[in-house]
């Protein structure tokens, strides 16, 4: 576990450096089930982890149908995340707001604790 802290550690501490806070608003919707006809609650979670945001370059859009020029690409440390970013969640810096449509985790290894995250977000 101490490489895969260190590398966390390091992740985060270039992004503060690199990058800036972004709020990852999670919604989370409880449906009753013992009473399923009844309103489903609703609960906004928000997390501040830090990131780099920049474009997708004219070449990834081309050759990528489904990325659209005015998409952003959100790299994110993972360390202080309780909860990863999920497709649906949002992105907001400053007073954009950005849907997330794609998430790809890395991973020291494949299936082991995840070190940061590449997000797709769309407004």
């Amino acid at each position: 576990m101490a490489l895969v802290d260190k590398l966390q550690t390091t992740v985060q501490n270039l992004l503060k450096k690199q990058g800036a806070q972004v709020t990852l608003r999670k919604n989370t919707v409880t449906q009753n089930s013992a009473q399923p006809w009844k309103k489903a609650s609703a609960a906004v979670t928000n997390q501040t982890p830090y990131a780099v945001v920049s474009n997708y370059n004219v070449f990834e859009q081309a050759s990528n149908g489904s990325i659209r020029s005015d998409d952003r690409r959100f790299f994110m440390e993972a360390k202080t995340l309780t909860a990863g970013p999920e497709v649906g969640d949002q992105i907001v810096v400053g007073s954009d707001i950005f849907n997330v449509v794609d998430v790809v985790a890395t991973a020291h290894v494949p299936g082991s604790v995840v070190i940061s995250y590449e997000c797709r977000g769309r407004r």
